[in-house]
């Protein structure tokens, strides 16, 4: 008896070990890092759907504005200021380039919206010709900005053949570039593309990890935990 009594201890006490284990795994730095990045992109998903249903919404109600106009021009009457139909097109047009920066999270996707932002308060707003001018001088330092202090998205490698290129490019630049077919359905960058092809192939993406798509091969240049931040991509030399 005494000695069942000490096995169910024993195994009490191993169980208990392994809980704790799992429990400072779970509650590591870099694991509730992890988490609560994806809690924050679970949010951010969401927020864009939701921000994607009301440009919805507010683009049917453009159309009627839009056949509001068209009567009170026909018939004659007093129509509504034009101003106030462009600056709600452009709200929507910010908006929509602020969910692609949601998606993207790149500074150039910042950028793009910062840019419609102006070009409508410039644009719509009927401010003074000083207003006209700093925008102008604003959008002038946004395009400084993007061609000479944004880190290009990709780079040349030790060789010339090797084209190393920023996850958060888009595929279709990259079949623009190596005029290549890689299929967009997979995703929209780079990492998302290989992200969702490893995954169909049941791999999981680590640095190093290199996986053959067509003519290419794609090779996991650098990551950040698991966020795939370059990919080499080599053709294969047949």
């Amino acid at each position: 008896m005494f000695r069942n009594n000490r096995i169910k201890t024993d195994k009490f006490l191993n169980f208990k070990e392994k809980q704790m284990k799992k429990l400072k795994i779970f509650l590591h730095h870099q694991n509730l890092r992890r988490r609560a990045a994806g809690i924050a992109g679970g949010i951010e998903i969401a927020l864009s759907f939701a921000m994607l249903v009301g440009i919805l919404l507010l683009s049917i109600q453009i159309f009627f504005d839009l056949k509001d106009m068209v009567i009170a021009a026909v018939e004659k009457k007093t129509m509504p200021q034009f101003s106030d139909f462009l600056s709600m097109i452009f709200s929507l047009v910010i908006g929509l380039e602020f969910v692609k920066m949601l998606i993207k999270q790149t500074l150039s996707s910042a950028i793009e919206v910062v840019l419609f932002t102006l070009a409508r308060k410039i644009i719509a707003d009927h401010g003074s010709m000083i207003d006209a001018l700093l925008g102008v001088a604003a959008i002038a330092v946004l395009f400084a900005i993007k061609k000479f202090l944004i880190q290009n998205t990709e780079y040349t490698g030790e060789e010339e053949c090797d084209y190393i290129v920023n996850g958060g490019t888009s595929i279709r630049e990259v079949n623009h570039r190596l005029d290549s077919d890689f299929d967009e359905a997979y995703g929209n960058t780079v990492a998302g593309y290989l992200f969702n092809y490893l995954k169909r192939e049941g791999k999981t993406p680590h640095f190093g990890l290199e996986t053959e798509i067509g003519e290419y091969k794609f090779i996991i240049h650098e990551m950040d935990n698991d966020l795939i931040r370059y990919i080499k991509i080599v053709p294969i030399q047949h």
